[in-house]
């Protein structure tokens, strides 16, 4: 034996192989989307400062001067709309909405 830790070479590679297999099985959980969006009123004229939420977490934004929004959720996920003066709103998440 000549490591520092102490550890055999099959012991070693034993404890590399589960490290490898976690960070593989983290990142296949970890499925998320890029939802961008524009929200505008009936008159097609944007909306600055809807609050743009991933249903069920405290992950969201607001959009910006041009009613523009981008938030990382999760795969599946349903977005809440919510703006003073008019009706909350739910969408499914997608890559361009």
């Amino acid at each position: 034996m000549n490591n520092k830790a102490g550890l055999s070479p099959t012991l070693r590679a034993l404890c590399l192989s589960w490290l490898m297999l976690l960070c593989v099985c983290s990142s296949a959980l970890a499925q998320t989307i890029t939802a961008t969006g524009k929200v505008v009123d009936s008159n097609k004229e944007p909306l600055i400062g809807v609050n743009v939420l991933e249903k069920g977490t405290t992950n969201g934004t607001i959009t910006d001067f041009d009613g523009n929004f981008t938030l990382n959720v999760s795969q599946g996920a349903v977005l809440q709309f919510s703006y003073i003066g008019f009706r909350d709103k739910e969408l499914p998440a997608s890559a361009s909405m």
